[in-house]
């Protein structure tokens, strides 16, 4: 996904560079989201279905 948005930044037309920016963006915060919103939620999660089986 970011090599084409490195394509479409490179040799795309004006026009493209704003969806471009967005696309970058969204792909960031949603990595973020996955590393350090929804590991700990499911390590949270996993913790208390053990306390619940013992």
């Amino acid at each position: 996904t970011l090599i084409s948005i490195v394509a479409i930044i490179i040799g795309g037309a004006t026009e493209l560079f704003d969806f471009a920016y967005v696309l970058t963006f969204g792909i960031v915060i949603g990595t973020y989201s996955s590393i350090f919103i929804a590991a700990p939620l499911v390590d949270i999660y996993d913790q208390v279905i053990r306390k619940a089986r013992d």
